[in-house]
């Protein structure tokens, strides 16, 4: 009687934890949904900076970045200039992203970190996906490209 007790026990422990365990999957799952709806949308370059120094103002006025989903199409003074795949957690500090991109046949891809502040996107990541930024800084740091892009 008391293996049968013991085994009741197990068995309700792991659909009591179980379930928890489902719910708590499903509410980073929610997090995460709603984390990539902010991202939706025509986003224009305010600023950028790599390896430490600002970007050219023609080149920052040349950038738009259409979010759709998990794909981001990135035009060039108008055109279309190729598209990536990102994928986010919200659940770290910083919030994380990836970024995975193809170019001239080879594929890459960049891990950085974003955050929202009102209506600004920062983004910042190392060019050669070798080493997550910590930080939004790409001072001393020559493969880590920052950008901070408001909605259009």
């Amino acid at each position: 009687m008391v293996l049968r007790n013991r085994s009741a026990v197990v068995s309700l422990s792991v659909m009591v934890f179980g379930s928890l365990s489902l719910a708590g999957d499903d509410s980073v799952a929610e997090v995460k949904a709603k984390e990539l709806k902010k991202f939706q949308g025509t986003w224009i370059l305010l600023s950028g900076e790599k390896g430490g120094e600002q970007m050219p103002a023609e080149q920052i006025k040349s950038v738009k970045l259409v979010f759709k989903d998990n794909k981001i199409k990135v035009s060039l003074n108008g055109k279309e200039d190729h598209v990536q795949e990102f994928e986010i957690d919200p659940g770290k500090s910083p919030k994380e992203i990836n970024l995975t991109r193809e170019l001239n046949g080879q594929k890459s891809t960049v891990v950085g970190i974003y955050s929202f502040d009102g209506k600004t996107l920062k983004l910042c990541g190392d060019d050669f996906g070798k080493e997550r930024p910590t930080e939004f800084s790409t001072k001393d740091k020559p493969s880590y490209t920052m950008l901070v892009l408001k909605r259009d």
